[in-house]
């Protein structure tokens, strides 16, 4: 191919590289309107993005808008095919399913605000602090019990998703610590002992059997046993007696939440 040719080629190349972008322009200009609502407001380079049943929403110079159908002219109304009935019924459904989220939205963070107040840093103090009839206990917070939870699982290769469900499932409770020693290993049983928590004033609130625990040898002839039971809507102050059924004998505590 000639020289001549060659340029003949890259000149018409080039003219249609031209008549495409004018074309773009074109449409660019045809689409990119001004626009002024019913309430004399005016927006500049209008492209329509999106048509809704009660409204268009739009992009302009400085921005983007929503504009319902009530503040067009007749015209762009008929343009987009608004239907005053149609219209109606999709606003009214959208503010249902906005209060719907509104009220997800409200119990979602009043069960963070619950959470929050469980995990807050709380303690408790046991008296007598010592053992009586060589029973002992403990009161273990929530948050401590949540901890104690959190570390198990992570040992167990739980995803911390799974995790943060099994706590929402069985959010943690304060759990008092029973514990016990005796001479015997039958003795040491846990079937042998009873937990009975009352409020402040003596009224009874549980009386509560201890699960299952095998006595473990601590020493010669000194056996020891401990259990956990799960307190629900803890008050500041409460006693317990800790019933010794086999030997006939009960120890007693007050316990009170200090934060």
């Amino acid at each position: 191919m000639s020289l001549r040719a060659v340029d003949g080629w890259r000149w018409i190349v080039r003219c249609r590289a031209h008549l495409c972008c004018a074309a773009c322009l074109a449409i660019a200009s045809a689409s990119a309107e001004d626009l002024t609502t019913t309430d004399g407001k005016t927006y500049t380079g209008v492209t329509v993005t999106k048509v809704e049943p009660d409204g268009i929403s739009i992009a302009h110079e400085t921005g983007s808008a929503k504009i319902p159908f009530t503040k067009l002219p007749e015209a762009l109304q008929k343009k987009h095919g608004y239907d005053p009935e149609k219209a109606e019924t999709y606003s009214r459904d959208q503010a249902q399913r906005r209060a719907e989220l509104d009220a997800m939205l409200k119990e979602s963070r009043e069960k963070e605000a619950a959470q929050q107040l469980a995990n807050r840093v709380e303690s408790y103090t046991v008296s007598p602090s010592s053992a009586v009839e060589g029973i002992t206990l403990k009161m273990q917070s929530r948050a401590q019990v949540r901890e104690e939870r959190v570390a198990r699982w992570r040992m167990e290769l739980f995803r911390e998703d799974e995790i943060q469900r099994m706590l929402a499932d069985s959010p943690p409770q304060s759990r008092l610590l029973v514990m016990w020693k005796r001479p015997e290993y039958d003795a040491a049983a846990a079937e042998n002992f009873r937990v009975i928590v009352s409020e402040s004033d003596g009224k009874v609130r549980s009386r509560i059997d201890l699960e299952y625990r095998s006595p473990k040898q601590t020493a010669e002839g000194d056996y020891a046993n401990a259990n956990g039971v799960d307190l629900k809507d803890v008050p500041d102050e409460f006693r317990v007696r800790v019933v010794d059924g086999n030997l006939k004998v009960f120890a007693d505590f007050v316990i009170r939440r200090t934060k």
